[in-house]
């Protein structure tokens, strides 16, 4: 998990790094299961743009602070990756859902903590992007919810 170092950028980038981590973790074993999941196709589209994502702030971590930060499961991402475990059918797409809106809801509350403390507008930026894009997913996934 990440250590802060004072730079509220270089922390977000570290924080984040670790947040989109424990996703993968959550999403992996939904691309995993044999059965044909209603939520299959957003964990295959989260999957890809986290990895991406990822790539883009250790990047910047690299390149920016000299910072060889490498991304970890934080323990309450891991409670959601273990609460999917033994589930199936539309209980364990139901359960995905609620585990990625919980998630994502979370990396807004660490975005809006950060923003006000932002110094590098590319990072500042960044995570503009990523607060209007997981806020647009927890209403998508909230409607889908509500359909099962």
């Amino acid at each position: 998990m990440a250590n802060m170092t004072g730079d509220p950028d270089r922390d977000f980038l570290r924080m984040m790094s670790d947040h989109h981590k424990g996703l993968i973790a959550i999403v992996h074993p939904t691309l995993d299961k044999k059965e044909n999941l209603a939520v299959k196709g957003d964990a295959a589209k989260m999957d890809k743009k986290q990895d991406a994502e990822i790539e883009k702030m250790i990047t910047m971590l690299d390149k920016q602070y000299k910072d060889t930060y490498t991304p970890s499961v934080m323990p309450d991402n891991q409670r959601m990756v273990d609460e999917l475990k033994g589930k199936s059918g539309a209980e364990y797409s139901r359960t995905f859902l609620k585990n990625v809106i919980a998630h994502h809801q979370q990396a807004v509350k660490m975005i809006d903590e950060y923003l006000p403390k932002a110094k590098s507008p590319q990072v500042k930026s960044m995570a503009q992007k990523m607060k209007t894009d997981q806020t647009k997913e927890i209403a998508e996934f909230q409607k889908k919810l509500s359909a099962m």
